[in-house]
């Protein structure tokens, strides 16, 4: 049985992790969202802190460039958090309903899922909020099936609004900036082999996280009601 001090230093490996993540995310994010702002067709560009002016062609360029090395870093940074995150879990696996980490009189899941720190990719906790009475352990695996459908439901409408800016989008700018790029010759192939890297990496986590979502309801709607597994 973990103790609160194990629980504190599994959650801080997590947390970490996701505090990396986030911080690739919000990189990217800001490269897409200069990508992605209308231009109207202009043939110079205005670069961001005002570090004056290119032609379009050399800042996409550029802007492809950023994007590609940026995105293989968060689905990187993403990826190892994920597996932490599964780690975690599979360390809490198999407790009982009535489970207590030591010297608390809490869940260890409970405990776990408090001490970790919000990340944007994290939704759960507003899932588990409507659960009223029944989100902490032992009420927790004693929860009506409706009030599961409807908790399931929410988790599954807010993971897809978060699913489109975190993944969604990036890849919106990817394709954007790779489209809107004019180079010819060996740059084209490169430029090509750097997208297909970037993109494939960034559907490896795409698919990673909607099996995990798949998971986590299947998970939560079984016959024998248990810790979902790592919802986030």
């Amino acid at each position: 049985m973990p103790t609160f001090a194990e629980l504190k230093e599994i959650s801080e490996l997590t947390s970490t992790c996701y505090r990396t993540s986030n911080r690739a995310w919000l990189a990217l994010m800001t490269v897409a969202a200069v990508v992605l702002v209308p231009r109207g067709g202009t043939e110079k560009v205005d670069l961001p802190f005002d570090l004056g002016s290119v032609s379009s062609s050399a800042f996409y360029a550029i802007a492809l460039t950023m994007l590609v090395a940026v995105t293989i870093a968060f689905a990187a940074a993403h990826a190892q958090a994920f597996r932490a995150q599964k780690l975690a879990v599979a360390a809490l696996a198999g407790l009982s309903a009535d489970a207590k980490a030591e010297p608390t009189r809490l869940h260890p899941r409970d405990v776990f899922d408090a001490l970790q720190q919000p990340t944007i990719n994290r939704v759960g906790p507003l899932a588990q909020l409507i659960r009223g009475r029944y989100q902490f352990f032992p009420e927790a695996a004693k929860a009506p099936n409706w009030l599961r459908w409807l908790v399931n439901l929410y988790y599954f409408i807010l993971k897809g609004v978060a699913f489109a800016f975190y993944f969604l989008v990036p890849s919106a700018a990817l394709i954007q900036a790779f489209r809107a790029v004019n180079i010819v010759g060996g740059w084209k192939w490169l430029a090509w082999i750097g997208v297909v890297v970037a993109g494939g990496a960034l559907l490896e986590v795409m698919w990673m996280e909607l099996v995990h979502i798949a998971r986590v309801i299947k998970t939560d709607l079984g016959t024998k009601p248990k810790p979902p597994d790592g919802a986030t």
